[in-house]
């Protein structure tokens, strides 16, 4: 590991250090995995998870994943290395015929929603993480992670803020807008550079053009949008998705003489790595937060539009070996003709910040 993450590790986890990154406090101590690891659940709120490692590897084979209750999101913070040789994600699971898939961002509007322990909503801003960078001439007087819950909250709050000496590493709060429509493809997020966004859902089919479909679920800092079912029959339409993923109103109804329409997909989430030492993407090793697919129907109702991407930010301070995946890609529409929408792909950002 290099000095200046150990520095990092001593003066930031005492909030001091008017130059130094932080890079977490590994409360939770050293992580090899040795078998799948679900990232813990938050039962009583949506707050965003924050966990906080001396050293992570996520061994060959495995994967560490957020389970089936969605949320705002994950951050996670390693002093030390990082070493991802198997699957670190938030994706979203597909769906099944009428039921839409787990897991994901959270059917919660950012602009409004104070559920989180915060009691606040996101800023028009979104979240925005202030980092010191060997080249940034920005300026932040501190980070802004508001409707995310306290436990992020209070865990940012930790990095100084910057004065022309740094960057703004920012998730916009809404990112590729809503679609509406029959197999409309959703709107793809920002991605590549320090402003990144989510991707939108796809919206679903109806047989034989037939039928309407509702408006799907825009992209938003907690992850990409939900997209819409199909319609329930030719002359039927089919419900909203609501953001990341809908309840019953993602599906597109129940049709008739036992037929069924297909799920939008759900959303994918959110996830941020901020990486003291090295970080190494083994061959094998995948970092990603990718849209669910939706379902098919049966007989002559339509299909499921694919949901949106989510959001990939990876901070490192030491070296960068990858040789693997870094992604947050819409899942596809489904059909036996016509399709449903694709979703738009989300935000991804890897970037190297200074380690003092």
């Amino acid at each position: 590991m290099p000095l200046g993450a150990n520095k990092a590790a001593l003066m930031g986890a005492a909030g001091s250090g008017e130059d130094t990154n932080y890079f977490g406090d590994a409360s939770d101590g050293s992580l090899t995995t040795s078998g799948d690891e679900t990232i813990p659940q938050e039962t009583d709120t949506d707050d965003m998870v924050i966990l906080q490692y001396s050293q992570l590897t996520v061994s060959s084979g495995d994967a560490m994943y957020r389970g089936t209750v969605s949320g705002r999101g994950v951050f996670i913070y390693v002093t030390g290395n990082c070493t991802i040789n198997g699957a670190l994600h938030v994706d979203a699971t597909a769906g099944s015929g009428a039921a839409p898939g787990a897991g994901g961002g959270p059917n919660a509007d950012p602009e409004t929603n104070t559920d989180s322990s915060d009691n606040a909503s996101v800023s028009s801003t979104g979240l925005r993480l202030p980092m010191f960078t060997a080249s940034g001439s920005q300026t932040l007087a501190a980070a802004d992670f508001a409707g995310c819950g306290n436990p992020v909250v209070n865990a940012v709050a930790n990095q100084p803020g910057i004065s022309g000496d740094g960057t703004i590493y920012q998730i916009l709060r809404t990112g590729g807008a809503s679609v509406s429509g029959n197999s409309v493809n959703g709107n793809a997020g920002a991605t590549g550079a320090d402003i990144i966004s989510a991707g939108s859902g796809g919206g679903g089919s109806a047989t034989g053009g037939a039928g309407t479909n509702g408006t799907t679920g825009p992209g938003i800092c907690w992850g990409g949008g939900g997209g819409t079912g199909g319609a329930a029959g030719p002359g039927r339409a089919s419900g909203n998705a609501g953001f990341c993923h809908g309840s019953g109103q993602s599906t597109g109804g129940s049709g008739w003489y036992g037929q069924r329409s297909g799920s939008g997909g759900r959303g994918a989430g959110t996830l941020v790595l901020v990486v003291g030492g090295d970080l190494t993407i083994g061959a094998s090793g995948r970092i990603s937060a990718n849209g669910g697919a939706p379902g098919f129907g049966n007989g002559d109702t339509g299909c499921g539009g694919g949901a949106g991407g989510g959001i990939v930010l990876v901070l490192y301070a030491g070296t960068l070996s990858n040789s693997g995946t870094v992604q947050a890609t819409g899942a596809s529409g489904v059909g036996t003709g016509p399709d449903g929408g694709n979703g738009g792909a989300g935000g991804v950002r890897i970037a190297q910040i200074s380690s003092a």
